[in-house]
């Protein structure tokens, strides 16, 4: 019994540490001993029945077995799971905003401001990129650098995620706008 116990201790261990390109030599078990015989209410067993299964036979690999400690299990993540596209939820439309206004003189414009517009867009599957003078804004706020006291005209173009393209003109008159 300590010689079966024995080796399936080798058996677990050589298969925790990887078998390092070595595999060891399968083992024919005994037959069971008088120390080993089956208990009284257990139905008797013959001499050719191994006391104990073999334990399977671990051959050589050509990558190396490797632990859970060694090894962590990926992770889902956002960038790695699929993405479930969204769905239109109708025509891409976007109203603009005067959301604030400061005063950012510089040495060339004395009467320099910063004119910041708050592009709200509805429709689309909700997935918008925000496009001003053809150069694409990192969000919804985009903010303009004009003189003051003149009209501040342009024009702003939303992409839709589901390929809906939108653009609309914009003047703001600078003279109505209080500036601190």
């Amino acid at each position: 019994m300590k010689t079966v116990l024995s080796l399936i201790g080798v058996l677990l261990i050589v298969a925790a540490c990887g078998s390092g390109g070595t595999t060891p030599a399968p083992t024919q078990p005994s037959a069971p001993t008088e120390a080993q015989a089956a208990p009284t209410n257990a139905p008797p067993t013959s001499a050719t029945t191994p006391a104990v299964p073999p334990a399977p036979s671990i051959g050589p690999t050509s990558t190396p077995v490797t632990t859970a400690t060694e090894t962590p299990a990926p992770t889902a993540t956002a960038a790695g799971a699929p993405r479930r596209t969204p769905t239109s939820t109708g025509p891409l439309d976007f109203q603009m905003y005067v959301a604030g206004c400061r005063s950012a003189p510089t040495q060339e414009k004395p009467g320099n401001v910063i004119v910041t517009l708050s592009v709200e867009a509805t429709g689309g599957n909700g997935v918008y990129r925000y496009f001003h003078r053809d150069v694409q804004e990192p969000d919804k706020f985009i903010d303009i650098a004009w003189e003051k006291g003149t009209r501040l005209n342009g024009s702003v173009t939303v992409t839709s995620g589901d390929g809906q393209t939108l653009e609309k003109e914009y003047d703001v008159d600078l003279k109505t706008l209080d500036c601190p």
